[in-house]
This record gives structure tokens, sequence and C-alpha cells, in this order.
């Protein structure tokens, strides 16, 4: 079985999906020259590649179909899986359109529209309700998906093959020139965890599974295979919380070190989630980035922060901003 797939590039502004905003994504449309130039140097450190489709294209490849994958070029087969959002959905259905015109199946995934399934109803022969790995598994061995398909968590994240940025992505030869932290050409994503331990009522990352944790010794092997296949890679921690527990962030800069892995990397957390000890050792580690949530001071908003009637008034003040770690 051939099969495309698409993380299509928008047609307007600057667009990242898969695990920015929890997989709805993040549009950000010039409307000045600043904005312009913001939009210009995101292509270069932002336009990261998809871990779900690396991990899909991992799974398809392992059983023997033909995996291809494209940006937005109209490609010929026999399934196309295309990669949703909701900030640029109108170009992905009508890519799915064109598609089904030319008698391929197109099936959707991602958490929009896992969520929002009508918006892509119209357009696609299936919706992979859920993360896709366990509905993509039943695929590669032969299964028809139609209409909305369910897809159960893995519990055994181990169990997974390595994502195949190979079969995802451009020729990627190396990391970059380093000008900012994180390299011209961006990083390669990785999932040590999945869902989030945390029970915010706002928050995208908790709504399609529970929270799961990869074994040290299984992160540490597929850090060990991009040390092999790229010279010095930058890893992005996708995490929402990375330095939830702090015993497995030890744990892993032990192995790192115990390897000697040469790498970098960014992740995401709570500022109340590190102290100065752990920082050095992540650094020691490879830690150059780091991204978090800001929370109001107010007595008041923080009291109320977990009420839904309270974040739909305000908009979710918490979202998340980047910053550099400074280290």
């Amino acid at each position: 079985m051939k099969v495309v797939l698409a993380d299509l590039k928008s047609d307007r502004g600057f667009v990242s999906k898969d695990t920015v905003v929890g997989g709805y994504g993040s549009r950000l449309d010039p409307f000045s020259r600043v904005t312009a130039v913001m939009a210009y140097f995101k292509k270069f450190f932002h336009d990261v590649p998809s871990v779900h489709m690396a991990y899909v294209a991992a799974i398809l490849d392992r059983a023997g179909h033909d995996v291809k994958w494209t940006r937005g070029n109209l490609i010929d087969g026999d399934v196309a899986l295309v990669l949703s959002s909701l900030v640029d959905h109108k170009h992905e259905t009508a890519w799915a359109d064109q598609m089904r015109a030319r008698g391929v199946k197109v099936g959707f995934m991602g958490i929009t529209a896992s969520k929002m399934p009508t918006l892509f109803a119209d357009h696609c022969d299936f919706i992979l309700n859920g993360e896709p790995e366990a509905a993509v598994i039943k695929m590669a061995q032969g299964e028809v998906l139609n209409g909305i398909v369910t897809s159960e968590q893995i519990d055994d994240l181990d169990s997974l093959p390595f994502p195949r940025w190979d079969l995802i992505t451009e020729d990627r030869r190396g990391p970059g020139i380093r000008w900012f932290t994180r390299p011209i050409g961006g990083g390669y994503p990785l999932l040590a965890s999945r869902g989030c331990p945390e029970f915010c009522t706002y928050c995208p990352h908790r709504i399609l599974a529970g929270y799961r944790a990869r074994s040290i010794a299984n992160i540490a092997d597929e850090l060990e295979r991009l040390c092999d296949q790229h010279p010095r890679p930058y890893v992005i921690f996708r995490d929402p919380l990375f330095s939830e527990q702090r015993d497995r962030c030890l744990e892993l800069c032990d192995e790192i070190a115990a390897r000697g892995l040469s790498l970098t990397f960014e992740a995401e957390t709570r500022l109340d989630r590190l102290d100065v000890d752990l920082l050095n050792r992540l650094y020691a580690a490879g830690l150059r980035a780091t991204s978090f949530g800001v929370e109001s001071l107010d007595p008041a908003t923080l009291r109320n922060r977990d009420g839904a009637r309270f974040r739909r008034r305000i908009n979710a003040p918490s979202s998340s901003i980047a910053a550099s770690s400074g280290l």
C-alpha cells in the first residue's frame, strides 16, 4: 500500500502545528514589516517536523508499506493521512478534496480533527479520533478505516518504533548554523512522555489521552540513534512538563553522560519544577533553552484558575510564552 503523509505548508503566513498549542496550531500572518521579518525567520527556526507524522511513518514502513511525504504537492497513492490544525483547516480540507478527486482515500489525524470532526467530515473518508498510532497500526495490518475511527492510547510507549525523520523531512545534513540557541533548520522533536499529569481545565495537552512516560533507557536509545545519524543534534523535548519528575530528569542526565552523547536540547516546564542543582545537571547534559508559562500574581486569579466560567470570561490568561533560560 502506498500511503501519502501530508504535513501541509500554509499558503498564508507562517503556521506551526502538531504539538504547538496542544496541536491546534498557531499562525503568524504578517501585517507589518516587523511581523514579516518575524515570519521570515520563523521559517528557519520554527518549522519543526511533526513528531506524530514521524511515528506514523515508522509504523507504516516497518509493516512494509510505501511511505511518501508532502508539504503540499499532490501525490498519487492508496491512502493519504493529513495532519489537521484549527488555524489552517480550510487549506487542509481543500487539499484533501483535490486528493479525493484523484481517487485517493483521505483521512485526517490530530487533536483538531479528533475534537472538531465537523470541520473535516465532508472532506475525507475517515478521521482518527485520539493519538494516531493505534489506528495506524491497524491500518498497516490491512484494516480498512472508515468514518470516525477511535484510536486508543498506547500505554506501553516503549513498544513504538522510533520516529523516522528521514521519511517525513527533506535532507537534513546536521543541525545547521547556530546563530541562536535553536539552529537554522530547526531540530528534532522528542516525546519523553505523553499527556500531562496536571489537571488544568483550559489546557489541550491532556484531552486526547492520559499521562504516560517512556522508560529512561528507551529515551536514551532514541537520543543515541539521533547522535549516530546527525552530528550533535538539537533535540526539542515536547513534553508540557519536562521536569515534573525530578528523579527522572536526573536519571536521564546520568544516562546521557554514561553513553557519552553529544547533543543540545530545549524543554518546556514550570518554574516551580526547577532548582539550581537540577538546572546545572541539565545544562551539563545539553540543556540550552527552556519555555514556561507565566501565572498571574493576583490571588483572586489564582483561586479561580480552574474555574471553567472564569476561563471563558478572561480567555485563558495562563497561555504559555516562550523565554530563553539564559543558561
